[in-house]
C-alpha cells in the first residue's frame, strides 16, 4: 500500500482556501495533487453528520467515485483537498483513509466569516427561486448537529446569526475531532496566512519543502468571489448566541475583537 497521505482541510469556507489551493499546487508540482472543492455541495455534508459510513449517504455512488479518484492519486502523489463543502464528511473520510490521512483545521474570526457567508447569501432566500436553492449549510434540527440549544431561538435568528451558528457547528466539530486524535491534526488561522513562520509550519506538517515563493504570495488575495452584502447586520449580536463565545475562545478569538468600520468597507463597499 502507498505511504502517500490524503490531506483534507476542515473549514467554513471564506477563509483562504482558494489561495491555499493555488499556491500549494504551485509549490508541490509533481509531489501532490491539489484540488479545491472538487465535489462542491454534492458532498451533502448535512446528510453525513450522523452517517456511520460514507456508503450510507444518498450520494454514495458519487462519493465512491471521488474516493476512487483519491486512491488513484495516492498511488503516485500526495492528495490535498481544500474548501468547505466536505466539512461534514471529514470524520468519515478520516476513517476511510485511516493511517494515510491528515487534517488541517482552518479557522477565521467568526464575525468576518459570517459577513462573508451572508454576502454569498447563506441562509437567505434564493435570488432566482426555482433555479437556485436557498443555501442552508446546516440547521440545529439536522441529525448529528452539535448544538440543539439553537432550536428554540432558530426562527428569531437572522441570516447573519444563522451563519454564526454554522461557524460554531463546523468548528465545534473540528474541536471534537481534534480531541479524539484519530489523525495527525494541524490548526491554522486565516489571520496567520501572512505569517512566514506559520506558513513554514504548515508546509512541515504537509511534508513539503520550505518555499520562499509561498511567503511571497501571502499578501496577494485569491478571492474570486468578493461579494457585497445588501444590508448590514447587528454584528454585536454574536455575543448573545449560545456556545459561540466558548468555541471562539477555544480557537483564540474574542467576539468583541473586530473592526466594524473595516467590515463595513469590505462588505458594504462604503
Amino acid at each position: 500500500m502507498t505511504s502517500n497521505r490524503a490531506i483534507f482541510f476542515l473549514s467554513t469556507g471564506r477563509s483562504g482556501t482558494q489561495w491555499l489551493a493555488k499556491h500549494l499546487s504551485a509549490i508541490s508540482s509533481g509531489i501532490a495533487v491539489v484540488e479545491h472543492e472538487p465535489l462542491h455541495d454534492r458532498y451533502r455534508s448535512r446528510e453525513l453528520l450522523q452517517a456511520a459510513d460514507l456508503a450510507d449517504a444518498s450520494n454514495a455512488e458519487l462519493i465512491g467515485q471521488h474516493i476512487a479518484h483519491i486512491e488513484g492519486a495516492l498511488e503516485t502523489h500526495m492528495y490535498i483537498e481544500t474548501g468547505y463543502p466536505s466539512w461534514g464528511a471529514v470524520r468519515l473520510l478520516a476513517d476511510h483513509f485511516a493511517g494515510r490521512v491528515a487534517i488541517v483545521h482552518l479557522t477565521r474570526h467568526p464575525i468576518p466569516t459570517a459577513c462573508s457567508l451572508v454576502s454569498h447569501r447563506a441562509y437567505m432566500p434564493a435570488l432566482l427561486p426555482g433555479l437556485h436553492p436557498e443555501r442552508i449549510p446546516v440547521t440545529p434540527f439536522d441529525r448529528g448537529a452539535l448544538f440543539p440549544e439553537f432550536r428554540p431561538i432558530w426562527d428569531d435568528l437572522d441570516p447573519f446569526q444563522r451563519s454564526l451558528y454554522f461557524w460554531a457547528e463546523v468548528h465545534g466539530l473540528g474541536l471534537r475531532l481534534e480531541g479524539e486524535a484519530r489523525s495527525p491534526w494541524f490548526r491554522l488561522r486565516f489571520e496567520d496566512l501572512s505569517s512566514p513562520t506559520r506558513l513554514d509550519e504548515l508546509l512541515e506538517f504537509l511534508e513539503l519543502a520550505p518555499a520562499p515563493e509561498f511567503h511571497d504570495a501571502a499578501h496577494r488575495s485569491e478571492d474570486q468571489f468578493p461579494n457585497l452584502c445588501d444590508t448590514w447586520w447587528d454584528v454585536a449580536s454574536a455575543q448573545q448566541l449560545p456556545r459561540l463565545e466558548d468555541i471562539a475562545a477555544s480557537l483564540g478569538y474574542g467576539l468583541a475583537e473586530f473592526d466594524e468600520e473595516a467590515l463595513r468597507r469590505r462588505y458594504l463597499g462604503v
